[in-house]
């Protein structure tokens, strides 16, 4: 796939966007929740391990990426990773459960994405669910100039959400924070924040877009997960501060505590957060697709979001909670492999061009392992 679909590059602000917009999604409004049990201590540490963690690691990614040579994630693991006669059969392998998650992601934001349009228009849910994949399908079509461009006003767009909710949640502030809380609960909070802050299948296109330029790529990855945390800081100011009971889910207590205005709002943000989410997701899956059977793009994005497409109309309540499941499986995969495939690209060229002198430290690397381990542990808890 060509680096730009439009005959332009990425702008830094487009691959920030993209970058933010992978990692937002509606398993924010699940944060405050978590960070009422933790408390303003534990919660404002989970933030900060989280904020330190993710950005080491996308720049770690980075370099594996630019040392590769290859803008596709499944053949930069097998050149790296792998060797010799099982090389392809693995390769494939990797490939069969990267397409898996993420058609199950896919068909997660195409089941939300339709129950927020049913709840703000009076269309059924089928109507609901083809409206959605039809606007979030365009810009995928369209090639990856339009998605920095898209993910750039949608991110606005989000801004603009929550300053309004934020807002209005502090005229009406009743809800505080207790200093101390409980450990279970940060490890929570920082768990359900590192998937938050988790947009590792946008790398590569970051790098495909920005033609492999190192500055350019860390100012983008930095400027986009500082614009994620601030997303998950204010929805957290916004449900804590609304009522002093918060909910599991914040847009229902949002909901409930400050009338149908803000309710509005938060559903218009789990709407544009999916969108954000699924146009670089199907993205990278179409790129995915097209590297191992080198077929016509239109052949390689149909083959990518259609199934995903008849996924979502499968009648299951539990749908949705076995996406987010196999999201986290697929986060935690890559995390796994992402240590050991950045130190061979590393071996092999010399260059670690995104993370500098602070890729060669063994005790961050190690904290990377540590980290990913304590996400897995988080999300049992």
């Amino acid at each position: 796939m060509a680096v730009n679909d439009i005959g332009k590059a990425l702008t830094t602000a487009e691959g920030a966007a993209m970058i933010a917009g992978t990692g937002i999604g509606s398993g924010v409004m699940a944060i405050p929740y978590l960070v009422k049990s933790a408390g303003a201590v534990g919660g404002l540490l989970a933030f900060a391990a989280a904020f330190a963690l993710s950005v080491f690691m996308h720049c770690l990614a980075a370099d594996m990426v630019i040392n590769s040579g290859e803008h596709e994630i499944t053949r930069i693991f097998s050149r790296l990773m792998l060797q010799g006669k099982w090389r392809r059969p693995l390769e494939l392998l990797f490939f069969v459960l990267a397409a898996l998650m993420l058609t199950a992601n896919l068909s997660a934001y195409i089941l939300g994405g339709a129950e927020v349009l049913c709840a703000l228009l009076p269309i059924p849910t089928a109507a609901g669910k083809l409206l959605f994949f039809a606007v979030a399908a365009l810009p995928v079509m369209l090639g990856l100039r339009a998605i920095g461009m898209g993910e750039k006003w949608l991110v606005a767009a989000i801004g603009v959400l929550l300053t309004v909710m934020t807002a209005l949640t502090l005229t009406k502030a009743e809800g505080t924070l207790p200093l101390r809380g409980s450990l279970r609960a940060a490890l929570g909070v920082f768990s359900m924040l590192m998937f938050s802050l988790t947009a590792l299948f946008a790398v590569p296109e970051l790098a495909r877009g920005m033609h492999n330029n190192a500055r350019r790529m860390k100012s983008a990855i930095f400027g986009g997960l500082s614009a994620n945390l601030v997303v998950c800081l204010l929805i957290c100011v916004s449900a804590i501060a609304a009522s002093e009971e918060v909910t599991k889910m914040a847009a229902v207590g949002l909901h409930d505590a400050l009338g149908p205005v803000v309710g509005v709002c938060a559903g218009l943000f789990v709407l544009l957060a999916m969108l954000t989410s699924f146009f670089v997701l199907a993205f990278s899956l179409t790129g995915i697709v097209s590297a191992q059977f080198h077929a016509k793009r239109w052949l390689c994005f149909a083959a990518a979001t259609l199934p995903a497409l008849l996924a979502a109309f499968i009648p299951s309540a539990s749908f949705a909670d076995m996406a987010k499941v196999a999201g986290g499986i697929i986060s935690l995969l890559i995390s796994v492999l992402l240590i050991p495939s950045y130190c061979r690209s590393v071996q092999l060229t010399g260059c670690s061009a995104v993370t500098g002198r602070w890729g060669q430290s063994r005790m961050l690397l190690a904290c990377v392992i540590i980290g990913s381990l304590l996400v897995m542990i988080g999300a049992l808890c």
